[in-house]
């Protein structure tokens, strides 16, 4: 069963963990700028800067190109936490090489992540402690695409996950402690875990997201990347030299 996005007027708390590939260098590690934890990039990660687009971290699904990051996201340091990830597949993905685990520090048992592929877990899914099906089904190639995996430990039926304010069906999470790392791209521990595809950036916060604040963070995340979206219709209902002023499309 798929759950439809909703309206939300919800504020969202600030994240403690955020990675943004437009703030890196260019070469050696990929630096939180809000916790100063060091990321360290994987041998064949490729970093791109594009005019027409953001920039980005390329993953070839092997773990040589994993970007793994030293913060614990193990229910036993946070209870509650959500995952936000902004990411593309390429076009030539293929599902069914790969279970598709983007982020995630899984050592044995279904421990936190997000899911894009497996079929454990219908497509989309995120790591609870054991298996469930979301309902959500792996996205398309080739597309930017937002993503959310929120999670309270041992809540009834308030974890899930959601690809473009789409949510699946809810859940409990019972999750044992992961790696005290999580890394970007696949699992460090596994093989034929990987992505082909990009990731632009992720937040991490140490909060269970509801769907209102789920809506807040995809509506959020399009108005960063589609400034002028809906600004037409709404300026131009005040005046057409609103629209001319303010919309750049206009």
């Amino acid at each position: 069963m798929l759950i439809e996005g909703v309206a939300s007027t919800a504020e969202l708390p600030s994240p403690t963990f955020a990675l943004n590939a437009e703030d890196y260098s260019g070469s050696g590690d990929w630096i939180d700028q809000i916790s100063g934890i060091t990321c360290t990039i994987g041998n064949n990660t490729i970093f791109s800067s594009e005019e027409d687009g953001p920039a980005f971290f390329q993953f070839d699904y092997f773990r040589e190109s994993l970007i793994t990051c030293p913060y614990d996201i193990s229910p036993s340091i946070n209870s509650e936490l959500t995952l936000e990830i902004v990411f593309k597949l390429d076009d030539d993905f293929n599902p069914d090489v790969t279970l598709g685990w983007i982020i995630g520090h899984d050592n044995g048992g279904y421990d936190r992540g997000f899911i894009l592929s497996d079929n454990r877990f219908g497509g989309v899914g995120q790591g609870i402690g054991g298996t469930y099906t979301s309902g959500l089904s792996t996205p398309s190639n080739g597309e930017w695409h937002h993503a959310i995996s929120t999670y309270a430990q041992n809540v009834d039926q308030s974890t899930f996950v959601c690809i473009d304010n789409e949510c699946g069906t809810p859940t409990t999470a019972s999750n044992n402690d992961g790696n005290s790392a999580f890394t970007i791209g696949g699992l460090s521990n596994y093989a034929n875990h990987g992505i082909k595809g990009a990731v632009s950036s992720i937040r991490i916060y140490t909060r269970a997201f509801d769907r209102e604040m789920a809506a807040d963070a995809y509506n959020a995340y399009t108005e960063e990347t589609n400034p002028d979206e809906g600004c037409e219709d709404r300026l131009c209902q005040i005046g057409p030299l609103f629209c001319k002023i303010f919309c750049s499309s206009a």
